[in-house]
């Protein structure tokens, strides 16, 4: 059993590190116990076939049975781990790769230290350690990718396993062939190595190329969103200012009529003195088709107007629109911010309104100030179908570029957005700091 015994250590070593190899460059199904069993009972199994070729001392018909054992052994392994069934061999082929570099360089060098038997053990340990230790901290992620992307480098993997098992097969000797054959062996292994180099740097560099490629996507598609909202922003503003100035005009109409008013009263009395009233009656109808149909009062012109257009056109297609205001527009430094939120509000609203059945026909709005801080709500019924792309708050996104402009907006201007709805309503609530607006 003495003259055996080396043997078993170098068999023990080896399947052992092999193993433990295959499944570091695998993903592992399940937990470390029973991966740790598996890793042992394959060992086991390797390791008892294995005696009955030391007893013979013929090295060589074990090396060629070791073929086909790990070949074996690869298959049962497979349900041990998640990779597909090309990853898996992808992840073997690699691992005989290595474990035959391991065998030759540990058999070469060996022979350089004291008690080469143990000094090969000792050696295929720390090749295969280093190996682990290479992938586990080091090119695992690449490894990874390389493995996702097999069908591009698997011939290349194949053909360097092919020719180490070629110098297997053919020996007759495998002590011998190792060392007549140790310099096209030797330049194998630079080979292979030359070979995961270039894959690993060749993935880098993929994923370099394609992070940048993403990145570029990103910030065009930014860009394109940014336009985007810009020019909704640039809409709503000129509609404020369409607005605004529609309301000055109809302040300065209601002024002009105010001045006019006292000849209006000469004439409609002079009619009256003469006991024409049909004339009278003619004379009032005509000044009041003059006056606007919506007053505004010189308190909070932008908030008004909204209202007086929305009212208006609710009132003509049947919705009931409700308005609850009490601010000072005065106090907000920025009102066209004011008017962006409210016009894009309240088109959203008047639009959704629009789909709802005749009884949830209705928007409502809400405006308090408190201290430094502006609290909008405005709700609307729908016909409770959302758009595909709308999601939750939760998931920080929304719908419509209407909607996005708001958020925008508050948020640049120290305020929220949040949204709710039910089957029937759709409420939006903008929080606006006044000092920051």
């Amino acid at each position: 059993m003495n003259t055996i015994l080396p043997d078993i250590l170098r068999a023990v070593v080896s399947e052992v590190m092999v193993l433990l190899l295959m499944f570091t460059l695998s993903k592992p199904k399940y937990g470390k116990k029973v991966m740790t069993i598996a890793i042992i009972t394959m060992a086991l199994l390797d390791l008892f076939t294995s005696i009955y070729f030391y007893l013979r001392n013929d090295y060589t018909a074990l090396a060629k049975f070791d073929v086909g054992l790990v070949i074996f052994i690869c298959i049962i392994g497979k349900p041990l781990v998640k990779d597909s069934i090309m990853e898996w061999c992808f992840n073997f082929i690699t691992a005989m790769n290595v474990f035959l570099a391991v065998v030759v360089l540990s058999y070469l060098f060996s022979r350089y230290f004291p008690y080469p038997p143990y000094a090969n053990s000792v050696l295929r340990f720390l090749l295969f350690g280093l190996v682990i230790l290479l992938v586990r901290r080091y090119i695992h992620r690449l490894y990874r990718q390389t493995v996702e992307r097999w069908n591009v480098f698997f011939l290349v993997v194949t053909a360097l396993l092919v020719n180490f098992f070629y110098y297997i097969v053919i020996s007759e000797n495998i002590q011998k062939t190792l060392s007549e054959r140790s310099v096209p062996l030797f330049l194998l292994i630079v080979l292979g190595v030359v070979i995961y180099i270039t894959i690993f740097y060749s993935i880098q560099s993929i994923s370099s190329e394609y992070k940048l490629r993403e990145e570029n996507i990103k910030i065009q598609m930014q860009q394109k969103l940014i336009r985007m909202s810009m020019d909704a922003m640039e809409t709503q503003v000129e509609l404020t200012q369409n607005e605004y100035r529609l309301a000055l005009s109809n302040v300065e109409q209601v002024r002009r009529l105010r001045h006019d008013l006292k000849h209006h009263l000469s004439v409609i009395s002079a009619l009256l003195v003469k006991n024409d009233t049909e004339g009278a009656m003619d004379y009032i109808s005509t000044i009041t088709e003059e006056l606007p149909q919506k007053t505004l009062s010189d308190k909070n012109l932008i908030t008004e107007s909204f209202m007086s257009k929305y009212s208006t056109l609710c009132e003509r297609d049947g919705i009931v629109f409700k308005a609850d205001i009490d601010y000072d527009e005065d106090r907000i430094p920025n009102k066209t911010k004011l008017g962006l939120i409210l016009g894009n509000a309240l088109q959203n609203a008047y639009e959704a309104a629009l789909t709802a059945s005749e009884d949830n026909r209705q928007i409502s709005v809400a405006g308090r100030q408190v201290h430094d801080n502006l609290l909008l709500v405005i709700s609307n019924g729908y016909d409770g179908k959302l758009n595909p792309d709308y999601k939750t708050r939760k998931d920080g996104n929304l719908h419509g570029f209407g909607l996005l402009s708001i958020q925008s907006t508050a948020e640049q201007y120290g305020g929220y957005v949040e949204i709710e709805h039910t089957n029937r309503e759709f409420m939006l609530t903008v929080g606006l700091t006044i000092n920051n607006t």
